[in-house]
C-alpha cells in the first residue's frame, strides 16, 4: 500500500513520497481556499494511500514535570488530568513519560497551540476519507531518533529545517526535549550568508540558556547541525572565522547522514535531515503523537480490512495446499491400487485357509489343549531360574567348584520321562562339587554340610548326599586315592507346591 507525508509548515503543504533518490515532493499546496481545494483533489486520487501528517509549526509547547511511579491505568489518569489542566481546549496534545528515575516518573507534556491549520488539513483529507496513520512533529520525531540512538548529553542544541526557508532550533536536557522554536532563514542568499546567520543563532541560543540559567557557563552545548550536505562546508568556514570559543560549545557542524542510517537502520537513499524523517516515519513504526481516536478511524478500518484480505488469502493458499495435497494422495493410491488389490486378495486366501482349518478342530480337543496348557504347561518349572537360584547359594562358598549340574522334572506320563518315579512338575537337580587344592578333607566336608543346611530351607526340598567315585577308596590303594580330586554329588529334591497339598 502506498504511503505518502503531509509535510505542514506556516506557508504551505508539500505531499511527499518515498523513492530511490529519497523523499520526492509530488505537490506543493497553498493555505488558501484554492490550495484545499487542489489538496482535496489530490486526496481523492491518493484516497487508498496511507498518510502520514508531519507539522513543522512554530506553535508547539512542552512542559516536564515530576510524577509518582504509578501502575499503567493510574498513571493515564494522571496524565489525562495533567494535559486537561494546562492545555484545556487544545485537541491536539499529548503526554508520555520519559524516563523513570527511582520511585518517580519524568512526564512530558506537549501541544500544538495553533491548530487551525493542522484542522483544514485534517478536516479536508477526512472529507474525501483518506485513511490518517497519525499526527507528528518534527520536534517531537527528532526526540525518538535520539532516543533510539541512546544519546542523553547534558545538554544538546539541534540545529535542523526541513524546508529552506526555516530553521528549527531544539534543546534537550538529557534526551528531554526542552523547548523547540521555529525561526525563519532566507534562502535566496549565498551560502557563506546562511551558514553566518545559523552559527550566529547558535550563539544567541548559548546565551539565552545561560541567561535563564538552564546551564551554567562553564558548562559545554553540545551543537548538531542537520542540514544538506552541500552547506558543510560554509558552517565550517564561518564557525573558523568567528573563532567560536570550543570550550562553551562544541559543534557537530554537519552530523554524518551515514552514522544516522547505520544506527537507525534506515536505507541508504537518506541524503538530507527531510529524507531521515520521512525514512523514520515509514520504517521505524512509531506510535501516533497528536492525532485523536476519531482522525485515525479510516486508517484504522483500512488496516482491518488488509487484515482480513491477508487472512482470507491465507485462508484460499492452506485449502489449495490441502487441495494440491489430496489430489497427490488420490493420484499415489490409484498408482498403488493393483498391488493393494493384490495384497487384498492374498490376504483374503489366507483367511478361508484359516477358517478350513479351523472348522477341522474338535472344540473337545481344543478344550482339552486349553486345560492342559493351563494346569502343566503354563506352570511348568524352569530350569534357567532353579539354576540361577543354585548358583546365588553356592557363590558362598569359594572352596567348592560345580564340576557338573543336571536338573530334570517329573512328567508323569505325559512324555518319555527319564525317572518315572519323579512326581509331576517335581525338580531334581544333582549335581557334582569338587573341593579345591588348598581346603583339606575336613574342610571341604564342612562346607558341604553348610551348604546342604541352606538348601533344605528351599520350601518343598529335600537334599541327599550321594556316593561318589572319589569315596570308593580301599586301604590297599589309599595313596593313589588320596592324590585324586575330592568330588561331592548332592542331589536335592523340590516338590510342586500343588503335590504338597495334595
Amino acid at each position: 500500500m502506498k504511503r505518502l507525508v503531509l509535510l505542514l509548515t506556516p506557508t504551505h503543504i508539500a505531499a511527499l513520497c518515498w523513492s530511490n533518490q529519497g523523499a520526492r515532493p509530488l505537490a506543493h499546496f497553498n493555505h488558501d481556499a484554492a490550495g484545499l481545494a487542489d489538496l482535496a483533489q489530490f486526496a481523492l486520487q491518493q484516497q487508498q494511500s496511507l498518510f502520514y501528517i508531519l507539522t513543522d509549526l512554530a506553535e508547539e509547547d512542552f512542559q516536564q514535570e515530576m510524577i509518582p511511579h504509578l501502575a499503567r491505568k493510574d498513571q493515564q489518569r494522571l496524565m489525562a488530568r495533567k494535559l486537561e489542566q494546562r492545555y484545556r481546549g487544545a485537541p491536539y496534545r499529548q503526554g508520555q513519560v520519559h524516563r523513570q528515575l527511582g520511585a518517580q516518573d519524568q512526564l512530558q507534556l506537549s501541544a500544538l497551540l495553533n491548530e487551525d491549520l493542522l484542522n483544514a488539513l485534517i478536516a479536508t483529507l477526512l472529507a474525501v476519507q483518506c485513511a490518517i496513520v497519525g499526527v507528528y512533529s518534527v520536534a517531537l520525531l527528532t526526540q525518538n531518533l535520539l532516543q533510539k540512538l541512546s544519546l542523553d548529553w547534558p545538554h544538546l542544541l539541534v540545529m535542523s529545517r526541513s524546508t529552506p526557508e526555516t530553521l528549527r532550533q531544539s534543546y534537550f536536557a538529557n534526551g528531554a526535549l526542552q523547548f523547540s522554536r521555529l525561526g525563519r532563514l532566507d534562502s535566496t542568499q549565498g551560502l557563506l550568508a546562511q551558514a553566518q546567520e545559523i552559527i550566529q543563532e547558535v550563539r544567541r541560543a548559548r546565551q539565552y540558556l545561560t541567561t535563564l540559567r538552564v546551564m551554567a557557563r562553564d558548562e559545554v552545548l553540545q551543537v548538531w547541525t542537520l542540514f544538506d550536505s552541500h552547506i558543510a562546508q560554509s558552517l565550517q568556514q564561518v564557525a573558523a572565522d568567528l573563532a567560536v570559543d570550543g570550550d562553551e560549545l562544541k559543534l557537530d557542524l554537519q552530523v554524518d547522514l551515514a552514522f544516522l542510517r547505520q544506527q537507525l537502520q534506515l536505507p541508504s537513499e537518506c541524503s538530507s535531515w527531510l529524507d531521515v524523517l520521512v525514512a523514520a516515519l515509514f520504517r521505524l513504526n512509531l506510535p501516533n503523537q497528536y492525532a485523536q481516536p476519531a482522525v485515525l478511524r479510516f486508517a484504522r478500518a483500512k488496516q482491518l480490512s488488509r487484515r482480513i484480505e491477508l487472512g482470507a488469502f491465507s485462508v484460499l493458499a492452506l485449502a489449495a495446499i490441502l487441495l494440491s495435497f489430496a489430489l497427490w494422495h488420490g493420484q499415489t493410491l490409484q498408482t498403488q491400487w493393483p498391488s493393494l488389490q493384490q495384497q487384498i486378495e492374498h490376504e483374503a486366501q489366507q483367511l478361508a485357509s484359516w477358517q478350513q482349518t479351523a472348522s477341522a478342530i474338535d472344540p473337545v480337543q481344543m478344550q482339552a489343549l486349553v486345560q492342559l496348557y493351563q494346569r502343566d504347561i503354563a506352570n511348568w518349572p524352569s530350569a534357567e531360574e532353579t539354576a540361577q537360584r543354585f548358583s546365588q547359594v553356592l557363590a558362598p562358598f569359594t572352596q567348592l567348584q560345580l564340576i557338573n549340574f543336571q536338573w530334570q522334572t517329573g512328567t508323569a506320563g505325559l512324555v518319555a520321562a527319564t525317572d518315572p518315579s519323579l512326581p509331576l512338575r517335581a525338580q531334581q537337580i544333582k549335581v557334582t562339587l569338587r573341593a579345591s587344592a588348598e581346603a583339606t578333607e575336613q574342610q571341604a566336608w564342612q562346607q558341604m554340610k553348610q551348604l546342604a543346611a541352606q538348601l533344605q530351607r528351599w520350601p518343598n526340598a529335600k537334599v541327599a548326599l550321594l556316593p561318589s567315585q572319589t569315596d570308593v577308596r580301599t586301604s590297599a590303594n589309599h595313596e593313589s586315592a588320596a592324590a585324586q580330586p575330592m568330588d561331592f554329588v548332592l542331589q536335592l529334591t523340590l516338590a510342586s507346591s500343588q503335590q504338597v497339598a495334595q
